[in-house]
């Protein structure tokens, strides 16, 4: 669904979707949630000039939050995930994004266990920390699978 940033104010700057546009996040996501989509794109772009960036693209079954495209081919999802999350549905999300042909990379908050950023970083593509608040630190890698 198409989205735009909302402009400082009363809130912080944010992604929303258009008034028009089904809402499937009750409550819509939380400001940590979008700053850190925020945060995530800016290093994105940094790091991979020539590739297009694109928030909430649908991925078979699954919405990224980013999708980042090279070449108009190759595409990395990338999913932030600050509240903890158990294994199988970590696994499955990562699932779900490889039976569509699309690594996926994620960025955890400081609430995620460790044992989850274990598990992503040797099964399922790769992980980043996330500080939410702080500037984003990352080796980003374009999914590859150890």
């Amino acid at each position: 669904e198409p989205m735009f940033i909302r402009a400082p104010g009363v809130r912080v700057t944010h992604f929303c979707h258009y008034p028009e546009a089904a809402n499937e996040c009750e409550g819509g996501e939380s400001v940590r949630h979008a700053t850190g989509k925020i945060h995530v794109a800016r290093l994105l772009s940094e790091t991979h000039a020539l590739a297009q960036i694109e928030y909430e693209r649908q991925v078979g079954e699954r919405r990224a939050d980013i999708l980042l495209t090279h070449s108009g081919e190759l595409q990395c999802a990338h999913e932030i995930q600050l509240s903890p999350l158990d294994h199988g549905e970590l696994r499955q999300r990562s699932l779900d994004y490889h039976r569509q042909g699309t690594p996926v990379h994620w960025w955890f908050g400081p609430k995620v266990n460790d044992d989850l950023v274990e598990l992503a970083t040797r099964n399922l593509g790769g992980c980043s920390e996330l500080e939410c608040g702080s500037e984003v630190t990352s080796e980003d890698q374009l999914g590859d699978e150890d």
